[in-house]
């Protein structure tokens, strides 16, 4: 037997020390990582075999019995075995080797092969001071054997060269080992296997701790270079080019290529030493690497391309390179708001880099650059067609307002000129740089309505503004519209010449007041010497069919000039309407009501029709003309219960809506279909519904009622379903509305 070298324990010693302390760097930093679980349990049996060594040999100086001896035996033996069979382990994890359920196949060979030996120790009868324990050594001579031809196979793929001479001198150090029952050269054998396994584990620790420490501030100074590419504002193919470079530099990759998604196909945009001829090829969705990101929206890492079998869909050659060139490949889908809109592929080639999951991690860091550049790039080019859109729609609309005939102007909610056109500042005599000045400032009190505040009503019912105005000896209507829609940003008014309009409806009006009188007063006649006929044949001796006959033909004679003489007191009456002013007196919401009501009464219960007035209003007030108004509301009363069937009912109600006194006459009779509720105050209108054929009108009640209301700055409307009975509102302001009167 050789003699023991004291610095072979020494070393052992500090063997042992280094390892406990890689144990725990290994542990602190990634206890996750399968290559550093691997680790640190090779490290735990390589210090069980250390320490047996140690204390077997100590014991041979300070134990006579030999129980020091035999301990230390039993813990060099079982480290040795298991750290031999973890080696293999280790080595098939480092060099990318995918196999299916490694780690309970790993797991479970390690502690069969542990309970094995630990069987044969603990059986064994010639176990002495002076021996080491027996060993098996097929098992070590396979485990060492495959573990080379590994290292062998797949030198180029291995962490660092460094790792590879440390796992060399491990398995040098085991299989010294299997000589020690010879030759002794259990301490020397754990010497040489430490000294190993101190050399893996400093290859280990450098590139999972401190080289990724050291090239932190480069993968910061990537990150920002990728930022300013991406906010400069330079073309998107720039940016992208600068994340493939960055991306090349950052993870040591041969060769990368960015994809945009773009009609289910998946196009090169960018790429780092990828052939120039592949620019713009095209891949569609599902096909290859490159096409299965668009349809699964997962990341894609292989390990090893070039060892592993792939169907059609996970092919790359026929992209970018031959597959015997081909080693590591990540594939990172783009994504943005959910959406697919690319991929990032880095490659390496055979003998490159073998890409660990922390580079799939940092090329995912590097995929989201990607994809905001991307979204950032097309965000731009959307806003900029936009606003290409609408300057020219500006411009058009601009050219269209400022070659109208008709004055236009906006203000802002300041109530500050912001637009004028042409017309307007000829007929209202304003500058261009009267813009941003207050309209009331610039134009005459008059030209601006009185009561803002129904401009505002307006806008907030989402209707035009209407109002009379003169200018120069015109006459004009103004539209004011609102700008905005959720806010009211401001006003735009539309000035309509209408003075040969109202010169029109003059001579109209004349004509229609001179016609009604020439007609009016022969009817009368007519109707007067029918009256008188009527006499004459009744003082007369008639008998037998002729009276009957004369007394029919003349009950239809005098109906139809009752009828003519209806017609004409309706158009005369809303002639006199349109054409006078309104009395300016305040009146009472509830004595109105109360009066129509109270006309009506009789009527209704003629009809077996129940009418009831419902008054809930608190403010009943308003400025107007009580007389008018009253035959107003009277004229919709009458409708609902001429409409309204026998023992029907109608409700009249009085109630404040916001700034308004409103009237409801709702009733339960036929309805009005809804394609004739458009017409319903148009003059000489009647409905034809089912129902309403036995129900006399002249069709100028409801244009009389509304010509009323709308003097009365009020509006009406109504809601109704055919059969399911009808509701007139009328609403009038509680504030003095801005009356007109007709010309002297």
């Amino acid at each position: 037997m050789l003699p023991i070298n004291p610095f072979i324990l020494i070393f052992n010693a500090c063997a042992l020390a280094l390892s406990l302390a890689f144990l725990l760097m290994v542990l602190w930093y990634d206890a996750k990582a399968v290559v550093n679980q691997l680790f640190a349990l090779f490290l735990c049996f390589m210090v069980l075999w250390n320490l047996g060594v140690v204390l077997g040999e100590a014991g041979k100086w300070i134990d006579s019995q030999g129980y020091i001896v035999s301990i230390g035996n039993f813990v060099s033996h079982i480290g040795y075995v298991a750290s031999n069979a973890i080696l293999y382990a280790l080595i098939i994890k480092v060099i990318g080797l995918e196999i299916r359920f490694f780690r309970p196949l790993a797991t479970l060979a390690v502690v069969v092969i542990i309970s094995y030996n630990a069987f044969l120790i603990v059986n064994d009868t010639t176990l002495v001071a002076e021996q080491a324990p027996p060993v098996n050594p097929i098992s070590i001579l396979l485990f060492s054997i495959v573990s080379l031809a590994l290292l062998w196979r797949y030198r180029q793929n291995n962490i660092s060269y460094d790792f590879m001479i440390g796992s060399l001198i491990v398995i040098a150090g085991q299989v010294a080992n299997l000589l020690n029952a010879s030759l002794g050269l259990s301490a020397v054998a754990s010497s040489i296997a430490s000294f190993g396994s101190l050399i893996m584990g400093t290859s280990i620790i450098r590139q999972t701790i401190i080289w990724p420490l050291r090239n932190r501030e480069s993968q910061i100074k990537a990150i920002h270079e990728v930022n300013v590419a991406i906010t400069k504002r330079a073309t998107e193919t720039n940016a992208l080019d600068e994340i493939a470079i960055q991306a090349a530099k950052w993870l040591q990759a041969d060769a990368v290529g960015i994809f945009k998604s773009s009609e289910r196909q998946m196009r090169l945009v960018a790429s780092y030493q990828l052939p120039e001829r592949l620019l713009n090829y095209s891949v569609p969705y599902g096909e290859t690497i490159v096409g299965r990101l668009a349809t699964e929206n997962q990341t894609i890492f292989i390990r090893q391309y070039n060892t592993q079998s792939y169907s059609d869909e996970m092919q790359l050659s026929d992209i970018f390179l031959d597959s015997a060139v081909i080693g590591s490949v990540i594939a990172v889908p783009l994504t943005y708001d959910q959406d697919i809109i690319g991929g990032l592929v880095i490659i390496s080639g055979r003998y490159g880099k073998v890409f660990q999951l922390e580079d799939v991690r940092q090329s995912e860091l590097l995929a989201a650059q990607a994809a905001v550049s991307i979204s950032v790039n097309d965000l731009f080019l959307q806003q900029k067609s936009l606003l290409q859109s609408l300057t020219e729609a500006h411009h058009q609309l601009q050219g269209v307002i400022s070659s109208t005939e008709n004055p236009v102007l906006a203000v802002n909610r300041a109530l500050e000129l912001t637009f004028a056109n042409t017309k307007a500042q000829e007929i209202l005599q304003l500058e261009p740089e009267d813009e941003g000045k207050p309209i009331y400032k610039l134009l005459d009190i008059d030209v601006i309505p009185t009561d803002f505040r129904n401009v505002i009503r307006a806008a907030r019912r989402h209707e035009t503004y209407m109002y009379s105005l003169s200018v120069a000896d015109r006459e004009y209507m103004c539209h004011i519209g609102k700008l905005g829609d959720q806010r009211i940003e401001g006003w735009v008014g539309v000035l309509n010449d209408v003075t040969e309009l109202k010169e029109l409806d003059r001579v109209k009006s004349e004509m229609i007041r001179m016609t009604s009188h020439d007609l009016k007063n022969p009817i009368q006649a007519a109707i007067a010497n029918l009256d008188l006929l009527r006499d004459d044949i009744d003082s007369e001796p008639l008998e037998g069919e002729s009276k009957t006959e004369i007394n029919l033909s003349l009950d239809n004679i005098e109906r139809q000039l009752n009828n003519m003489h209806r017609i004409i007191s309706g158009i005369l009456d809303l002639e006199r309407v349109r054409a006078s002013g309104l009395h300016g007196d305040v009146c009472s919401a509830r004595d109105v009501a109360f009066e129509a009501v109270d006309q009506l009464m009789l009527m209704a219960r003629a009809k077996n029709v129940t009418l009831k007035l419902n008054i809930g209003a608190s403010k009943l007030s308003f400025v107007g003309d009580q007389t008018q108004f009253e035959r107003a509301l009277v004229n919709v009363i009458e409708n609902a219960i001429k409409f309204t069937p026998e023992y029907g009912r109608v409700d009249v109600d009085v109630y404040n809506d916001d700034d308004d006194i409103l009237f409801s006459v709702t009733d339960t009779g036929i309805g009005i279909p809804e394609e004739m509720q458009t017409h319903i105050f148009e003059r000489f209108y009647r409905g034809e519904q089912p129902g309403a054929e036995h129900i006399s009108g002249t069709g100028l009640g409801l244009s009389l009622v509304r010509t009323v209301i709308e003097k009365h700055a009020g509006r009406i409307w109504l809601k109704s379903q055919s059969g399911q009975g009808t509701t007139f509102f009328i609403a009038v302001p509680q504030t003095t509305p801005d009356f007109l009167t007709p010309e002297a």
